[in-house]
């Protein structure tokens, strides 16, 4: 089936961040992304910004902290306050309903259209697939409030099945995607492409090669129904928002809503970077390495990965972590080995070296609490597997 293609937001992405000698935990404080209606598709040639700072009409809401691993902020779905995660790494709004039960956390805390006049039900349904795990869902629409502005008919997934066992810890409600414009039509149409590939490769009317033309009609179907609602970006006519979160351990981040146009910052503030592609916000990534162990002979660094290679970064929001393939986590390991060797001592984490790399050509130094965490008590109490290292 075609899919009918409205004009794109082109974006940008603006990122703040502090040198290591500046900051005592956290390196990265905020990020800033840009939203500017363009009658073109695709982002690839568009920028990626470090810097920070908020328009005097802007709208700010507060980040609440669980554990320094999880921050959400509150929303409003038909009535209904729920906790969410504001998610640059997603694309769609995805509620947790009670329709879901256990398998998505306090079931008291969940979303009940039941209770809302404004609620519309769908008959499409879809998987949507996170580092974590995984949900299903129906596709419906409701009334969403973000806090400074609402949209009436807003499309979203309501959960009714999942299979994501941090959910069950987890303090939000919500799932509320922010990734580039289109960026759902894009991965349908990517997903479709593969399940077709695949059935090229199968006996024609086989159990499989079935299996697989179902899956490519579903995603094409998803693909089509993306194109033709209006995303929560452009319901909302956002051009910018941003995320800063607090320097000290615990402390609460800000959510602002139409965040000023880098652009029209002072020269300077700022340092600009490409967009790579119209579906993750990305950018190139190159020369990662950690510098020099402190207290070694040895002045130079070590090289973890993306040197001489192509690499990408993906910034994402719904995240705490900073992933790296297990290449890299060797090396760190072997490296911080070496450190124990030369200063006998764990415990003081500011001699570590720093980590670094390059960003679009733009060098960026984390201080080692960025990669880094200390652990208090026996390690074989929390996991046996983590008494080896």
């Amino acid at each position: 089936r075609s899919v009918a293609r409205k004009p794109t937001l082109h974006s940008c992405l603006h990122i703040m961040y502090l040198r290591s000698d500046l900051v005592a935990s956290a390196a990265v404080i905020a990020v800033s992304f840009f939203v500017g209606l363009q009658p073109t598709v695709g982002l690839s040639g568009h920028k990626i910004s470090f810097a920070s700072g908020s328009a005097d009409y802007a709208s700010r809401t507060t980040l609440q902290n669980n554990a320094d691993v999880e921050y959400t902020a509150e929303v409003s779905v038909g009535g209904m306050k729920l906790k969410a995660v504001l998610d640059t790494g997603s694309f769609d709004v995805v509620v947790l309903s009670k329709d879901c039960d256990w398998s998505c956390g306090n079931v008291s805390l969940l979303y009940d259209n039941h209770r809302s006049n404004t609620f519309e039900e769908g008959e499409l349904v879809a998987e949507q697939y996170y580092g974590s795990g995984s949900t299903k869902s129906l596709e419906c629409w409701e009334e969403f409030d973000a806090g400074f502005g609402k949209t009436s008919h807003q499309v979203f997934w309501k959960v009714f099945d999942a299979d994501m066992s941090l959910l069950l810890q987890s303090s939000f409600q919500a799932i509320v995607g922010l990734g580039p414009p289109q960026s759902s039509v894009t991965v349908a149409l990517r997903d479709a492409e593969m399940a077709e590939k695949e059935m090229a490769g199968l006996s024609f009317g086989s159990d499989d090669y079935k299996e697989m033309e179902e899956l490519a009609h579903r995603y094409r179907d998803i693909a089509h129904h993306a194109a033709e609602q209006p995303g929560l970006v452009e319901n909302l006519q956002l051009e910018a928002f941003s995320i800063c979160l607090g320097r000290n351990p615990g402390s609460d981040g800000y959510f602002t809503w139409h965040d000023t146009d880098p652009q029209n910052r002072p020269n300077g503030m700022f340092r600009t970077v490409p967009v790579l592609n119209d579906t993750y916000w990305s950018a190139s990534l190159s020369d990662v390495s950690l510098g020099p162990l402190p207290g070694s002979h040895l002045d130079e660094s070590t090289p973890l990965g993306c040197h001489g290679t192509k690499c990408n970064v993906i910034f994402d929001t719904g995240t705490s972590l900073i992933m790296v393939p297990p290449t890299a986590m060797t090396a760190v390991q072997d490296a911080l080995n070496r450190w124990k060797e030369i200063s006998g001592d764990c415990t003081k984490l500011s001699q570590l070296p720093d980590l670094v790399f390059t960003i679009g050509g733009e060098k960026i130094s984390l201080p080692p609490q960025s990669y880094v965490g200390e652990i208090v008590g026996d390690l074989r109490e929390i996991d046996p597997e983590l008494h080896r290292f």
